[in-house]
């Protein structure tokens, strides 16, 4: 090729390089796929795993999702997914937080303010039982976890946090103390029965 069938302009003027491409054959920002962006930004790569695995959670539960189907719905490799969740459990987890951390919220108001131990009953049972008619996905998940084998991560599995467990058996066995509840259950048990009565009804 001559540089007479180059587009040559002024001195020190660039070459007419190929759409798309710079002069090191580097592809250009308009061209610049979505893995790329994702590659150059962390925040966007962790928030298109945790996307797709929740989509993919929901249509075949935790059992039935694999890695790799995670990588190929979220336009990503699995050495990606495994630089920023470890493994497909601590990725479970995570959504699991990011889920219920409205209900946390909202659950850890009602436990720590005074009142009648009956009506705090009946609060948290009602903000339990109106997250979970809010969030249908959540509820997808429950059923998904009831048919799985139970090696697999439970969905309340590490959602709710210690502390705001230990507050809710204070809370029981204050109101089995007092006659409230019946005081022949563990607290555990009672509270429990307490999610299944919501997650089920």
């Amino acid at each position: 090729i001559s540089f007479n069938d180059l587009d040559i302009r002024e001195q020190g003027a660039t070459l007419d390089w190929p759409v798309g491409q710079t002069s090191i054959g580097r592809p250009c920002e308009k061209t610049m796929t979505d893995r790329t962006r994702r590659h150059l930004d962390p925040e966007a790569t962790r928030a298109a795993i945790l996307e797709a695995a929740k989509e993919l959670f929901l249509e075949g539960g935790f059992a039935g999702t694999s890695m790799s189907q995670i990588a190929k719905r979220a336009s990503v490799t699995k050495s990606l997914i495994h630089h920023h969740f470890g493994n497909k459990e601590n990725l479970w987890v995570e959504i699991k937080h990011g889920l219920f951390t409205e209900y946390e919220k909202a659950q850890r108001e009602i436990i720590e303010r005074d009142g009648e131990p009956a009506e705090l009953f009946r609060d948290s049972f009602v903000t339990y039982f109106r997250f979970l008619q809010n969030n249908p996905a959540i509820v997808r998940m429950l059923a998904l976890t009831n048919v799985e084998d139970h090696e697999f991560p439970r969905v309340h599995d590490g959602c709710t946090k210690e502390e705001t467990i230990a507050m809710s058996i204070e809370k029981i066995v204050a109101a089995q103390d007092s006659g409230l509840l019946r005081d022949d259950i563990e607290p555990n048990v009672l509270l429990a029965i307490f999610f299944s009565l919501a997650e089920h009804w």
